[in-house]
């Protein structure tokens, strides 16, 4: 499976990584990154946090944040490829703004924080399934 991950911690990106060895897995960690990459490549996965840079509880009008890349993915611009996608950031407003313009785009979309997904998805073998 071709997984895309925006994602600036890098210690949660050694957790997706060992979570996610036996992927096809592509990690950025600006909001320029995954859009050049979503252009470029057909992904079936694709994880988005929001805040990015290393700041916490960022607007969801700033530009290198997931909001960006969602306005990106929902745009006309955009040749959805239909991937899945996880909103697993831990600002909650911005990931529920997140998922509401994705969803209402279309595309399948699920917001599940990133403590979740190492607690309770990450375990299960059929997550990716």
């Amino acid at each position: 499976m071709r997984i895309l991950i925006l994602e600036d911690n890098m210690d949660r990106m050694a957790v997706f990584n060992d979570r996610l060895r036996t992927h096809d897995v592509t990690h950025v960690d600006t909001a320029a990154d995954a859009i050049q990459q979503l252009k470029k490549n057909e992904f079936e996965l694709v994880f988005l946090d929001h805040d990015l840079g290393g700041e916490m509880f960022v607007s969801t009008a700033d530009t290198n944040t997931g909001s960006e890349v969602v306005r990106w993915m929902v745009s006309p611009e955009y040749e959805k490829h239909s991937p899945v996608v996880i909103v697993h950031s831990h600002n909650e407003p911005a990931a529920v703004s997140m998922e509401h313009a994705l969803a209402y785009a279309g595309l399948e979309v699920h917001r599940i924080d990133f403590r979740t997904l190492v607690s309770q998805h990450f375990s299960n073998p059929d997550f990716l399934t």
